[in-house]
């Protein structure tokens, strides 16, 4: 074997630093794109998180506080809406209840519609490295269901007939 300029694989010499630098660059970048990944779902839980305890709370505020009566609930600051039984609670009491929740929680309101009948939709936002995370929240009532159709009348006998047994 001939070797040309002095030691055997000279050409290669310190390839193998380039290689390891190389790859460690590379689970680097991935690391810094995986943690900004999770920053952002994070931040998008969060939102969501404020976004349903503020719903809820203005819901409860609307349609009856923790006595149970309608319009009575019991503010972040300990004033009671207004309102008497059998009528909803005033609307911008409610969004300022849910904007102090939200706010607590680490979020900003960025919207709070009431749909009547007490049912409140919010949306929120919360910055997180990827950019703004959104999210929003129904909350209040159901809707009176309606009435379901009359169910099969039970077989005495288990599921003899399904089978064909006598």
């Amino acid at each position: 074997m001939k070797v040309v300029g002095g030691r055997a694989g000279a050409a290669d010499r310190g390839s193998g630093t380039v290689l390891t630098v190389g790859l460690v660059a590379v689970v680097l970048v991935l690391i810094v794109a995986i943690s900004l990944l999770a920053r952002a779902q994070s931040a998008r839980g969060a939102a969501q998180t404020a976004a349903d305890l503020g719903a809820l709370a203005a819901a409860q505020h609307l349609v009856g506080g923790p006595g149970g009566e309608t319009g009575t609930g019991v503010g972040i600051d300990g004033s009671r809406g207004a309102g008497s039984a059998g009528a909803l609670a005033e609307s911008p009491t409610a969004c300022a209840i849910a904007r102090a929740v939200v706010v607590a929680n680490g979020a900003s309101m960025t919207g709070c519609v009431l749909l009547g009948g007490g049912i409140v939709r919010l949306t929120t936002a919360r910055s997180s490295g990827l950019g703004v995370a959104t999210a929003s929240a129904r909350a209040g009532p159901s809707a009176p269901s309606a009435p379901s159709a009359p169910s099969a009348p039970s077989d005495p006998e288990g599921s003899a007939a399904v089978f064909g047994r006598p």
